[in-house]
């Protein structure tokens, strides 16, 4: 059995490791854990041991660093120590004990420790194949990062993530926060972010993964295409003539950030309406002829074949033009995607934040290696890295 002893003097809190286990007491294997210095919470030169939380400490839970001076004050504390622990019956607070000479010792290194130590080491910290986070990810591609975390925690059963599905802008705003350490959305950071991110000394790495169309819907009556054109014109309200409303799943979305970015505007013009999700999208799209919705084309196609025949019934895609209207018009398909046909092609990321190498670039490794890009694949996007297939041709 090993409880972790919480040893405070006015000159710092030191966290040591025992056992029951002479044996293992006698061993060469550092005591101290680690030491944060503190503010005169005891009278000059004394001090009191108590119990802290009597978890069970593992050796790889020892302060990751080997920092020398981690070591060295056991070699007086030890003793300190041996003096007044109680192994059957932990006091919560045990008899003030003076330190004489040990004071002054412990006070230099306590100054040297302040620079070169952390917090003592918590079993929460994360590895690339284990520990727990919270990642934010643009709502409409949750079915395939639900599948991603499925199968990464299935090959790393001590991983455990769990992913907040939000509009796009709110996702990447819980980055930009600090709130959480990985985003998955539909575009890069832009020149704001990026210096924001320049300001507290953080560089964000980013990791592509997959690219996604923007889809345009309309009512089973409408006409089947439009030019991109007029599309731009009116997102940008030069057209204001013809009946037509534009609707999207949220103001927040990444879909209608993506447009805004493309059509370089600043602000929507009037009949370009925000509503409160994608299914409210189709909704309005099926019940007003004159409505065109704009959404993620991923939020379809990862549709169960039953939802999504209930809304092929509805409504049905708008095929664009490219700059050209002799090159034809194209549907939001893989294949279209691939040959970058279609015109309203987004790219999907993974953005990390975290200082060091964790868990989300754990996952992030995982979703851009071949069965992560097979996942991808099969969600209905096409991966940034197309995954090999081998045939086997027999006589």
């Amino acid at each position: 059995m090993v409880r972790i002893i919480h040893l405070c003097n006015c000159f710092g809190h030191f966290y040591f490791k025992e056992s029951k286990n002479e044996a293992q007491n006698q061993s060469n294997e550092p005591n101290i854990i680690c030491v944060k210095p503190g503010f005169f919470t005891c009278i000059f030169g004394l001090g009191y041991c108590t119990d802290y939380q009597q978890r069970i400490y593992s050796r790889t839970q020892l302060h990751p660093s080997g920092c020398i001076w981690c070591r060295l004050p056991g070699l007086f504390s030890t003793k300190i120590l041996s003096g007044i622990s109680d192994y059957e019956k932990p006091p919560e607070i045990m008899k003030a004990v003076k330190f004489g000479s040990f004071g002054i010792i412990l006070f230099g290194l306590t100054l040297i420790l302040y620079a070169s130590c952390g917090d003592p080491v918590s079993s929460d910290v994360d590895t690339i194949t284990k520990g727990q986070i919270y990642i934010a990810v643009d709502e409409s591609l949750k079915d395939v990062v639900n599948t991603g975390i499925y199968n990464f925690q299935q090959i790393n059963p001590e991983a455990n993530i769990t992913a907040l599905y939000l509009p796009q802008e709110q996702a990447y705003q819980a980055l930009l926060s600090d709130t959480i350490k990985l985003v998955i959305g539909g575009r890069n950071l832009n020149e704001q972010e990026l210096k924001s991110f320049e300001t507290k000394k953080i560089k964000p790495r980013t990791t592509p993964l997959a690219k996604d169309a923007v889809a345009l819907i309309v009512g089973r009556n409408y006409v089947d295409s439009i030019s991109l054109a007029t599309l731009e014109s009116w997102m940008n309200g030069s057209i204001t003539e013809v009946d037509i409303v534009l609707v999207f799943d949220n103001s927040a979305s990444g879909a209608i950030s993506y447009l805004m970015d493309r059509f370089e505007l600043e602000k929507l013009p009037e009949k370009v309406y925000a509503l409160n999700n994608n299914q409210e999208v189709v909704n309005y799209v099926a019940a007003n002829p004159n409505a065109i919705g704009i959404l993620a084309n991923n939020w379809i196609t990862q549709l169960g074949a039953s939802d999504k025949a209930a809304i092929d019934e509805k409504i049905k895609y708008l095929a664009i033009s490219g700059a050209d209207t002799k090159d034809g018009y194209y549907f939001p398909e893989q294949t279209f995607i691939a040959d970058s046909t279609y015109p309203l092609i987004r790219s999907i990321y993974g953005i990390s934040s975290e200082s060091r190498v964790g868990l989300g670039t754990g996952f992030l490794s995982f979703m851009a290696s071949e069965r992560g890009q097979r996942i991808i694949l099969k969600a209905g996007l096409l991966p940034n890295d197309m995954p090999s297939r081998e045939l086997i041709i027999y006589d």
